[in-house]
């Protein structure tokens, strides 16, 4: 504060920021692996893998994609009145025929669900750093420029992510209101964050003592006794010079 002339909650902001970024990078992204096989849906029935996923919502209906296979399907046809013949009366009578089932026509309900594997697989991809962009949103809530977290440049696969309402929902940011004790508060309780497969919670833990180190250690070095050092150290930092 005192060498680049910015507020306490500017400071504490710019650190925050700085924070965020890193526990963003070291979040990891979902496997595009993992999700490929979830959505490899070929109508396979009860032979289908058991990583696909095996109900989906088709027209408001819970369906189990294991019991609808690619081929085979009962087909409707305009009722009609035939002869047959029977062998053991030796007689012939009058029969109507109507649905017929037919092995190999290709089942409406399976181009239903490919379709919404399609749809979702696509989602999917598009997301794959959803857990990073969780930290990026929260960095941006506390202002600045939105691209680059203190050393860190947000990657444009994760700038991308558009997060759902219902994850935005959980991310919350709290700010002090005493000039005197002033403090930012984030609540990340996203699926996503959480989710051990991401190591987010572990990836904000590392970050935030990193950065306690880090400052520790640059008390011992001397970086505060000029401006030039501390602005290195500390890019989010900015000085402003009267008019």
């Amino acid at each position: 504060m005192k060498i680049t002339g910015a507020t306490q909650e500017q400071v504490i902001k710019s650190e925050f920021r700085s924070i965020l970024g890193r526990a963003s990078e070291m979040t990891k992204v979902a496997d595009k692996k993992k999700i490929r096989a979830r959505h490899n849906y070929k109508g396979e029935g009860k032979l289908q893998p058991k990583e696909v996923k095996s109900r989906v919502m088709v027209d408001g209906e819970l369906v189990y994609t294991r019991r609808v296979h690619k081929k085979g399907m009962w087909v409707n046809r305009k009722k009609r009145v035939v002869n047959v013949y029977s062998s053991s009366t030796n007689s012939w009578s009058k029969k109507q025929k109507g649905n017929y089932w037919d092995p190999n026509k290709i089942n409406p309900k399976f181009k239903k669900l490919k379709a919404i594997f399609k749809k979702q697989l696509d989602y999917a991809l598009s997301q794959v750093g959803q857990s990073k962009a969780t930290w990026v949103y929260i960095a941006k809530k506390l202002g600045g420029n939105s691209t680059k977290l203190g050393s860190y440049k947000v990657p444009a696969y994760v700038a991308k992510v558009k997060l759902p309402r219902r994850l935005k929902d959980k991310l919350k940011v709290k700010f002090g209101q005493n000039p005197l004790d002033y403090f930012v508060e984030v609540n990340n309780s996203g699926d996503t964050a959480n989710n051990s497969g991401s190591g987010a919670r572990g990836a904000m833990e590392f970050a935030f003592d990193g950065r306690k180190k880090f400052y520790s250690m640059n008390l011992s070095k001397g970086v505060f006794n000029t401006t030039k050092k501390a602005l290195r150290a500390y890019p989010e930092l900015r000085i402003e010079l009267d008019p």
